[in-house]
Order: C-alpha cells, then sequence, then structure tokens
C-alpha cells in the first residue's frame, strides 16, 4: 500500500501518498488519500494516454483559497486579500 499514515507536532493525523514515479502528496483525509492514489496509479498505467479531467480557473482559485484557510497560518485579513 502506498498511503502512510503521520501526525503532525499538533497531533492531527494526515495520509501521504506516495506511487513512483510521482512526488509524495500529503492528505488531510483518508478518503482524499484514496483517490489521489487510485488517480496516480491509473496516470502510470496509462501514462501518455491519461487524460486529466479539465479545470476552471473558478476551481483552481477555490482550492487554493481553502488550502490556505486549512494551513491556518493566515489571519482572517490575509484571507480576505486572497479572496
Amino acid at each position: 500500500m502506498s498511503i502512510r499514515v503521520r501526525r503532525r507536532s499538533d497531533g492531527t493525523r494526515v495520509y501521504q501518498v506516495r506511487v513512483p514515479p510521482f512526488p509524495a502528496v500529503t492528505l488531510p483525509t483518508r478518503a482524499a488519500a484514496d483517490r489521489i492514489e487510485l488517480e496516480l496509479k491509473l496516470k502510470r498505467r496509462l501514462g501518455p494516454l491519461y487524460e486529466e479531467r479539465p479545470h476552471t480557473l473558478g476551481e483552481e482559485l477555490e482550492g487554493f483559497i481553502k488550502r490556505k484557510e486549512a494551513s491556518g497560518r493566515l489571519r482572517p485579513r490575509g484571507l480576505e486579500w486572497y479572496r
């Protein structure tokens, strides 16, 4: 299995997915780790035939803001600036 459970310094669990030759990805939930693991294995198996699902700019920006919020390193004013 390429999913590894790790604990952060604050005691919360994170899941690290490793599927060679791709870099490791750290995710907050087991469900997200399972999904990414399957996606990376499919990408590895299909090689150049793999087609990623198209992303809109709005989806990418929303994901960026969610990651910033989840990090807990920004004050509310910083999040306002990103929005």
